[in-house]
């Protein structure tokens, strides 16, 4: 009933903007995960990656690596630098889907707003 009044009425409706909404968060959750926070979760995604390549260089040397060396051997190593590099390319990607979620919250926001004002303009008609 109230799709059927909403398209007479010209106007989106919420429940196809929840749907929308509802798509773009499950989109971006994946990156949420991964850069949202304030860059937390990233910076200790790329130091668990570090410490990985770090390992990994301990192993391929066969021998003891100073901690101080290893840390700057696994930051300047290709594996690890192409992983910072794609992930921080995926911030875009991130920013994109956070911008659609706020403009269709926006739109949820003037729809809602379009149904206080047709309440309140109804009630002073009748």
């Amino acid at each position: 009933m109230r799709d059927e009044l909403e398209t007479r009425a010209g106007v989106e409706s919420l429940e196809t903007l929840h749907a929308e909404r509802r798509k773009i968060i499950k989109a971006m959750a994946p990156l949420e995960m991964l850069v949202g926070s304030g860059g937390e979760r990233w910076t200790a995604k790329r130091r668990q990656h570090r410490d990985v390549i770090g390992k990994l260089i301990q192993a391929e040397a066969g021998k003891e690596v100073a901690a101080n060396k290893l840390e700057q051997l696994a930051n300047a190593d290709d594996r690890h630098v192409k992983f910072c590099e794609e992930t921080e390319a995926r911030y875009i990607e991130y920013m994109t889907w956070r911008t659609a979620l706020d403009e269709v919250n926006e739109r949820i926001e003037s729809r809602l707003a379009e149904m206080r004002f047709a309440t309140a303009e109804a009630r002073l008609a009748g």
